[in-house]
């Protein structure tokens, strides 16, 4: 167990102790609370949020749809897959890394100026006249 762990265990007998409710109510959320403020200052997005679309107290992630791809839609989306990874695969190796690192890694211009060894300035310029190319690219097969 952690100190930080011991000490609000500590807290905790003691507002039982006084019989500080709202108290132990406070130290018990305080972990959760924590992960939520982290969340947030990283950008990460919870789906648990709390949304009020029709008046009653529902969470974001319950709104999402859950249906399954009919076999149409599930070949459709092969496609646009295969195009797309065909698209990136004829890129030069650095625009692949660039592209790849920076929208599913979502590793930011000064780290992939870093590990590419070129300046931020040149890594925007780069993703951004890719990422064109690209657009270009996938326009031209539909």
């Amino acid at each position: 167990m952690s100190k930080v762990t011991e000490r609000r265990n500590t807290k905790i007998q003691e507002a039982l102790a006084k019989q500080n409710w709202n108290k132990i109510l406070q130290l018990l959320d305080q972990e959760l609370e924590n992960s939520l403020r982290k969340d947030r200052a990283y950008g990460t997005i919870n789906l648990n949020i709390p949304v009020s679309l029709d008046g009653r107290h529902t969470e974001f992630g319950d709104k999402i749809s859950n249906r399954a791809l009919d076999p149409l839609e599930t070949l459709l989306d092969k496609e646009e897959n295969t195009s797309l990874i065909n698209a990136l695969l004829s890129l030069a190796e650095l625009d692949q890394q660039i592209i790849i690192d920076r929208y599913s890694d979502y590793k930011s211009f000064a780290k992939l100026a870093r590990e590419t060894g070129l300046s931020d300035k040149t890594v925007k310029k780069r993703l951004t006249s890719t990422t064109q190319h690209l657009k270009n690219m996938l326009k031209e097969e539909i």
